[in-house]
């Protein structure tokens, strides 16, 4: 393997510890311009302290690869894949409208991507995650929901979302079925640490663990003055 080391967010990197199981993560974040202000701040605050909860255990480091994309009228790269302990500092802007199917066809293309270059050095996987963070209303998302219920129940991905703000309850519904979501609690608060939190935790947790094992994650919602809560769409959408 050509193992390429340029400090270049728009260059992929090579997989680590090549021997070892590894876990993709893709995160899909909305710059939209209603995320300007504090919460797209509070939101480049948190991600940046990801990266140095998940590589206090330097193992997770070389396995787990993350890219980072964003999207507004069409989705962006921000950093290209590389293993999570080679992350630079994100900087992000907030600024157009809101296109998530484009947004969300823009990351399964990028997990293509990297599953290819594993299949190529022979590197085993886990399942792929996704993990969208959105706070509008994206358009039409009913056939990209159809493709991610396809890709979950086939094993290629596990998507999950955080609903930020106004965020549109029956684009979420469409694309979770009401699982892997949570919420903010406070709709104004824009409090990101939670979440994060509980991201981190999973994927040291489950990039760890043996092959077919059981893993368990205390649930966020359950922690004192959580900052999160379950999304309850049926409650919404049936109102």
């Amino acid at each position: 393997m050509n193992t390429k080391y340029f400090n270049d967010d728009m260059q992929q990197l090579d997989p680590k510890n090549i021997n070892a199981i590894h876990m993709p993560v893709l995160f899909l974040l909305d710059t939209s311009y209603s995320m300007d202000g504090e919460p797209i701040r509070k939101l480049q605050k948190s991600i940046n302290r990801f990266k140095k909860d998940v590589c206090k255990n330097p193992q997770v480091a070389d396995i787990v690869d993350i890219c980072i994309m964003g999207f507004n009228g069409s989705p962006y790269m921000i950093q290209e894949w590389r293993p999570i302990g080679d992350m630079s500092p994100v900087e992000l802007s907030a600024e157009g409208g809101t296109n998530i199917t484009a947004a969300i066809e823009g990351a399964i293309s990028k997990m293509r991507e990297r599953t290819n270059v594993y299949a190529d050095e022979g590197i085993d996987l886990r399942v792929p995650w996704i993990i969208m963070l959105s706070d509008g209303y994206g358009g039409d998302v009913t056939d990209i929901a159809a493709t991610i219920k396809q890709r979950t129940s086939e094993k290629k991905v596990k998507f999950w979302m955080l609903g930020i703000g106004g965020y549109d309850k029956e684009t979420a519904a469409k694309l979770t079925e009401g699982k892997r979501i949570l919420e903010l609690a406070d709709d104004a608060g824009y409090d990101f640490t939670d979440f994060f939190d509980f991201m981190s935790t999973s994927i040291k947790t489950v990039s760890t663990s043996a092959p077919g094992a059981k893993v368990h994650i205390d649930d966020p919602t359950e922690k004192p003055n959580s900052t999160l809560k379950h999304a309850d769409l049926d409650a919404w959408l049936n109102d």
